[in-house]
Order: structure tokens, then C-alpha cells, then sequence
């Protein structure tokens, strides 16, 4: 899901998010694995990239399920994309 400057973006949602603190800002941008339109899409790329799943196994992995223990596991965290209702996705550090 790409609409102007994706990177640009996830920088003013971080803006709005840890106001002017630049090392915080900074440190997310490191960890940034850009935006989506949901981080359920972000975990069903991850898995299919990642764990090169064949195709017929992902229609039964409950990707939204996943999603929600990585981040309330710490494992990932977003901001929403208020141009295109998407997420930016972050690594935990």
C-alpha cells in the first residue's frame, strides 16, 4: 500500500506520537517495515516471506490472531497512516 512519500508518512505519525523527541523518532525509523494496510497484512507477508509457506497453508493460519499476540507480546507496534487508513508497522526494539 504505497500514496505519496510512505517514509515521510510513518515520520509525522511519529511526530504526533513522541512529539519532538528526535532519538525516539529516529530509533523507530531504524526499525520501520513500512506501511500496510492492516498489521494483519503485515504478519500474512511475514509469513509467507519469511517462512516460505506453501499456498495452501496460509488460508488456515489465523494471521489476525498472530498479529495481535506480536503486539501484545511486544514483538511489533504501528501508528495509523492517516492518508491512506493504513499502519505503519515497527519492530520492538
Amino acid at each position: 500500500m504505497t500514496s505519496g512519500r510512505p517514509q515521510t508518512r510513518a515520520r509525522n505519525a511519529l511526530r504526533r506520537h513522541f512529539g519532538d523527541d528526535a532519538a525516539a523518532i529516529f530509533a523507530a525509523l531504524e526499525v520501520w517495515c513500512g506501511v500496510h494496510s492492516s498489521v494483519s497484512a503485515y504478519v500474512e507477508r511475514e509469513l509467507a516471506e519469511e517462512l516460505e509457506l506453501p499456498d495452501w497453508v496460509l488460508p488456515f493460519v489465523d494471521v489476525e490472531r498472530i498479529a495481535e499476540l506480536w503486539i501484545d507480546e511486544g514483538r511489533l507496534w504501528a501508528l495509523q497512516d492517516r492518508r491512506t487508513g493504513g499502519v505503519h508497522v515497527f519492530l520492538a526494539t
